[in-house]
């Protein structure tokens, strides 16, 4: 078995730190200063050390790591819809009803482009006949919202859906398109 030649070494290395490093005075012109630490002025002495200076410091620990900060700390609250929502999603939308609204939304007025627009349309003609049940009924809801001009609705419930089932964005990107976009 082959040793390394650095585990034979026993000196410092070039890039180690010197262990005494941090317990040398961090002020040196005064014996004692007033420094600001968190809105309160602390009396710091020429002897103190890092590691004293942050042990006596008042301030609050840090957030955990990946836990949100609560949204009433920041001053916002989550907004509450009082209005129930006009159109529960209809269930078991049939192939054929689906294809009838995507033509009927299709047949509007957009703000796209028109090569874009033309892009969409292919790939909607192509994806939504051959979707799942739940992702039939999604569709058709959104496509009923921007029949009845609420695009950016449809825009939401499409990114919401996106969002939870992974494999939708083939067929639920280029509809988001269509009905953000439906005049």
């Amino acid at each position: 078995m082959v040793e390394s030649s650095q585990t034979q070494y026993k000196g410092a290395g070039y890039n180690d730190l010197d262990l005494n490093m941090f317990s040398k005075p961090i002020y040196s012109r005064s014996n004692t200063s007033n420094t600001s630490l968190g809105g309160s002025s602390a009396s710091v002495s020429a002897n103190t050390s890092v590691t004293n200076l942050s042990s006596s410091a008042s301030l609050p620990p840090p957030p955990p790591i990946g836990v949100p900060r609560s949204r009433k700390a920041s001053g916002e609250t989550k907004r509450v819809s009082a209005e129930p929502e006009e159109h529960a999603i209809e269930t078991n939308v049939s192939e054929a009803d689906l294809v009838a609204q995507m033509e009927k939304v299709l047949k509007k007025d957009n703000g796209l482009p028109e090569r874009e627009f033309d892009h969409y349309c292919v790939k909607l003609r192509k994806l939504l006949p051959g979707l799942d049940q739940e992702c039939r009924d999604i569709a058709s809801h959104a496509l009923v919202l921007a029949d009845e001009g609420k695009g950016s609705t449809a825009k939401e419930l499409l990114v919401q859906f996106m969002l939870r089932q992974s494999g939708s964005s083939s067929w639920a990107m280029p509809l988001r398109k269509v009905v953000e976009n439906t005049k």
